[in-house]
This record gives C-alpha cells, sequence and structure tokens, in this order.
C-alpha cells in the first residue's frame, strides 16, 4: 500500500536507494525496525506525535524558535517553528522543499515570509545550520531585522555564543538536546508530520544514504531552547572615562 502522506518523487526515490533492504518498510511507512543504533526511542517519538494541527498561527505572547536546515541538490531545506513558551514545547510549522526546487532567493523568501508572520511582537529567534558554505549565503543575505536575530550553529559558525579554545559546534551535540525533551516528554507535534515521525525513526549517524533533514530542523530548534542562549542575560551598564 503507498504511503498517501508522501509525494510521489520521494516514494521513487527513496525505493531506489534501498532496493530490497527491509527498511525501506521504515522510511516509507514509519515501521520501526529494531536495530542497536538508534538515536531516538521510538516510543518517546510516537508519545511526542499528538493529534494537533499542522500549522499553529501566531499566538500573541508567546516566543517562537525558527530553525533552517539549509540544503543543496536534492536534500530538503526544512523550516521548523517552535512554540518554546511553556513545557511541553510544540512544533507550530514546519516546511520543507528540495533544495534545487527553487532558486537561494526563493528560499530565502520563504523563510522572511515564516518569520514575519512569528515576529509580531519581535518574539523570534532564528537558529542556522551552517555546516555548509550554502548556508552562508542565507545569513548574509538576511533583512538585517532578520540577521540580528540569528545565532549559526555549525563549523561555519559567524554568530553566537563565544567559543572555548578547541570548542566546535557538533551534530551530536542537537541530537542529544532533541532526544532529551523527547525522553521527557517536554516536546509535541502533530501526527501528521509524516516525514519528521520516519526519519526520527530511522536516525542513525552510520549510514549516510539516510534522509535527515527534518530531523536535524527539529534539534537545531531544540538545542536552541535548551542549550543556545546565553548563559549569561543580564545586561549591565559600562561607562567609559576618556
Amino acid at each position: 500500500m503507498e504511503n498517501p502522506y508522501l509525494p510521489e518523487d520521494y516514494f521513487e526515490d527513496t525505493k531506489k536507494v534501498f532496493g530490497n533492504d527491509p527498511r525501506l518498510e521504515q522510511v516509507l511507512y514509519g515501521k520501526f525496525i529494531s536495530v542497536g543504533d538508534k538515536v531516538f526511542d521510538h516510543k518517546t517519538v510516537l508519545e511526542a506525535a499528538v493529534e494537533m494541527e499542522e500549522f499553529v498561527p501566531f499566538v500573541s505572547g508567546h516566543r517562537y524558535i525558527v530553525a533552517l536546515d539549509t540544503a543543496i541538490g536534492e536534500d530538503e531545506l526544512v523550516i521548523t517553528v517552535l512554540d518554546w513558551t511553556d513545557k511541553p514545547f510544540r512544533i507550530v510549522r514546519s516546511s520543507g522543499k528540495k533544495g534545487n526546487s527553487q532558486s537561494p532567493g526563493l528560499h530565502l523568501q520563504d523563510l522572511t515570509d515564516i518569520f514575519e508572520h512569528y515576529n509580531q511582537e519581535q518574539s523570534v529567534s532564528i537558529i542556522l545550520e551552517v555546516f555548509n558554505g550554502e548556508a552562508m549565503h542565507y545569513y548574509y543575505n538576511m533583512p538585517e531585522n532578520m540577521r540580528v536575530k540569528t545565532r549559526t550553529f555549525g563549523s561555519g559558525r559567524v554568530i553566537g555564543t563565544t567559543k572555548k579554545t578547541g570548542q566546535v559546534d557538533r551534530k551530536e551535540d542537537i541530537l542529544i538536546a532533541g532526544r532529551r525533551l523527547l525522553d521527557a516528554k517536554e516536546i509535541q507535534f502533530s501526527n501528521k508530520l509524516r516525514k519528521l515521525i520516519q526519519q526520527m525513526a530511522n536516525y542513525t549517524q552510520k549510514d549516510e544514504r539516510i534522509k535527515t533533514d527534518w530531523v536535524i530542523s527539529f534539534c537545531l530548534a531544540c538545542w536552541y531552547a535548551t542549550e543556545g542562549q546565553p548563559k549569561n542575560s543580564t545586561i549591565q551598564p559600562v561607562s567609559v572615562n576618556w
């Protein structure tokens, strides 16, 4: 039986990649296959997937994080919006498009439209994945009001908390943040987000064939909400005697 939630091209591309591999059932239909190196526990993923709308509009008084996992070629550029006003946090919007489906400028416009919708009370922070050079295009071409609210994460980090000597932004850190929120039952998302659920079901860092775009965007938002904030948020006036 075909999966009605997946676009036809995704189904065909995935079949070509996995062939007769039994994990095809897991990737396309969300069936969990028990293996020892999975990052996420299937029970906590299913508990977090609740009956709610995929798109929850802006709510006055709420705080939002917009997380962007950039992409080139056939990979998907995924935008995740996290409402982190109260726990459990909630994914209130997610969207994904192949990197080569439109120009970088149109991808940036999609991000801008989402930012402006949720930033009606200046309550949005952006976390941008910069593990590849393509991501830098989005940062440097953002409107100024977006760029000043953006934290970058990855080997190409250009803004954010100061690194200690030898410190690097590790993909493992954002995965751990996502898993912690799931294990603590402190995050929820729509059970209609089939790509996110299927990628979580299949996620292992040892197989480069597996698509991970939705997982990375989700975990970026989780990391920013739990680990990515400045440790000292107190603003102290400084006077200088010239």
